[in-house]
């Protein structure tokens, strides 16, 4: 049977001798010698040379046996040994010492691992291919001899194929599977992966596997996509075929499919989307971007309080008179209750545009602080005092837009109505999630990219708020995450972004995720991050930059960040996703906002 399963590379071993040779006194007799090793492919035409046979291979043990010594995967085993010694990889080259004139043997072990100067009595470690020579004698006037010396895989070669049971959706649902090789291949393994179902979409299409990383699993995602010819839910295959590869035992290997479940969901119901975007802030200049293209607004449309419509995807960033970053508002980010947490700066301006007749109360912890009335279609500023290291918290009888910033100008930040699920980016140090109730014991789930979870606790003296979030690294580099809560609560997040705790990030619920975003600044970085795996790319205005890439993660959260410096351009993702970029100019990281569009 071993032959059928272990296709045998053979290594062809020349004995030379040079000078007179060291006799010993004593029986037996042994000779020192140099074995040159010549590695030949078998399974090749005419015993093509596999100059790759030890790649992956840091130590390549040889030893020297009696005949009747019966071979054993495990060194530690063996009792009958004459000699020891390592091979010289680079010049395939092993000096070992033989008895003459008595049966001898030689066994091989290889490894992965390199043990640098230890003795070459190796015993406690795994070899991942081991073999064994014929028998031969070498005699006094033995002038050259070639052995041949048969090497397998320790195991037996094939696929580690492991598939989730999650159901692909035309909604965006998403399933996954890795796969790695069982044993060291004596060269590249490269395999296809393919589906005939139009519902879904592959994170990648081939697989290439080297001796040097054969054991480490490489996954492909599946994302579930629109497909108007697709009818109903049903089964469907992915198949691993047409494995190549010059390793006779993995290109002779018959895969199977793996078959997962897609079902149609109804269309997820959106929220009426206006299309109208407000200047709220910016007091200079503004640049609309389009899909297309950006170009500077005409002064007559950059005024304070100024609401302008689109008909395709946009977004507008202006620049305030100390030349900050300033991104114009949607009107579908309207609402009637907000909050946030002060950080840094006493004093706080909150800008409000009320959309309909409306009343304003502003609340500083539980402390009524403004209690105003407001027209539809009214820009008014109020300067807060006294509020760092408070929650603010604004509810209005009608649908209103708030942005805030503190007194250095620099902490501008557009305010979400709250919502009991919102997406993070990334969490700062100084991260806060805020719930519209002073109850302790409100249970938050946090869910993150890297498959971690944690469950927050509020507690009464915390006054509506919890802190200490998971990954307080630079928001635009760690993990992003997911936050739920239990009840019939509501839910906001203030993260102060990057290092100096300056610059101001929100976070969003799902659905302000979009599928186009345009970035009408230079950015050193970008961020995606959605609530399923997507495919996406970056196409810069001028197409001479493109960055096709997928999103990655666990569960409900999925994300890619790209540190590469790139034009002014747009992100298109197969599903909703959000964005935040650092506005080159100004360094400000920007949470891209723009209306959901089917």
């Amino acid at each position: 049977m071993r032959s059928l399963i272990f296709i045998v590379i053979f290594i062809l071993i020349f004995i030379f001798f040079g000078g007179c040779a060291d006799i010993k006194d004593e029986a037996p007799k042994f000779r020192n010698l140099t074995l040159n090793l010549i590695k030949n492919d078998s399974n090749s035409r005419n015993l093509r040379t596999n100059e790759d046979i030890t790649l992956g291979i840091q130590r390549e043990l040889i030893k020297v046996v009696q005949e009747s010594e019966i071979f054993s995967k495990e060194p530690l085993k063996l009792t009958k040994i004459y000699d020891s010694n390592s091979t010289n990889l680079s010049t395939n080259e092993v000096s070992l010492s033989i008895p003459l004139g008595i049966p001898v043997k030689l066994f091989a072990y290889r490894y992965q691992e390199d043990f640098g100067t230890i003795q070459n009595e190796i015993t406690t470690n795994i070899p991942v291919s081991f073999g064994k020579s014929t028998t031969f004698i070498l005699k006094e006037d033995t002038k050259s001899l070639t052995i041949n010396l048969e090497i397998i895989p320790n195991g037996i070669p094939g696929l580690i194929v492991e598939k989730n049971d999650n159901i692909t959706s035309d909604g965006g649902g998403t399933s996954s599977f890795q796969i790695s090789l069982k044993t060291h291949p004596t060269a590249e393994v490269t395999i296809s992966i393919n589906t005939n179902f139009g519902g879904v979409v592959l994170s990648q299409k081939n697989l290439e596997f080297t001796p040097l990383n054969w054991s480490i699993p490489q996954k492909i995602y599946l994302t579930g996509i629109e497909n108007s010819l697709i009818k109903k839910s049903q089964d469907y295959n992915v198949i691993i075929g047409g494995i190549i590869s010059y390793d006779f035992d993995y290109s002779k290997i018959v895969t199977n499919d793996l078959i997962f479940h897609h079902q149609i969901v109804s269309k997820p119901i959106l929220k009426d989307s206006s299309k109208e975007l407000i200047n709220l802030n910016a007091e200079t200049v503004s640049f609309k971007a389009t899909i297309n293209n950006t170009r500077q607004l005409p002064d007559n449309e950059s005024d304070l309080g100024t609401l302008l419509n689109f008909k395709e995807p946009t977004f507008i960033l202006g620049r305030d008179s100390k030349n900050n970053s300033r991104e114009w508002i949607s009107s579908d980010l309207k609402g009637n209750e907000f909050m946030t947490y002060i950080y840094r700066d006493d004093n706080q301006k909150l800008t409000i545009y009320a959309l309909e007749n409306s009343n304003i109360k502003i609340y500083k912890s539980v402390t009524e602080i403004e209690n105003d009335n407001l027209s539809n279609n009214l820009r008014k500023e109020y300067n807060l005092t006294d509020v760092v290291n408070e929650t603010i918290r604004i509810i209005s009888t009608g649908n209103i837009l708030i942005t805030i910033q503190g007194d250095s100008g620099n902490d501008f930040r557009p305010l979400i109505p709250m919502d009991n699920e919102i997406y993070s980016p990334g969490n700062s140090q100084y991260g806060f999630i805020l719930i519209n109730a002073d109850t302790a014991g409100i249970e938050i789930t946090e869910s993150c990219s890297d498959n971690t979870t944690k469950i927050f606790y509020t507690e009464s003296e915390k006054k509506g708020y919890i802190e200490n979030l998971s990954h307080q690294d630079r928001l635009y580099e760690g993990s992003s995450c997911v936050y739920n809560v239990d009840g019939n609560y509501k839910i906001a997040g203030s993260s102060f972004a990057d290092s100096n705790g300056y610059d101001s990030i929100s976070y969003l619920p799902k659905n302000y995720f979009q599928k186009i975003t345009p970035i009408p600044f230079e950015t050193s970085y970008y961020k995606v991050v959605s609530n399923y795996s997507s495919s996406c790319s970056f196409l810069s205005y001028d197409n001479l930059t493109i960055d096709n890439f997928s999103l990655e993660g666990f569960g409900q959260v999925f994300q890619y960040y790209n540190s590469d410096p790139k034009p002014k351009g747009v992100i298109s993702c197969i599903n909703p996703v959000m964005v935040i970029a650092q506005d080159n100019l100004t360094d400000d990281e920007i949470n891209i906002i723009i209306p959901w569009m089917e």
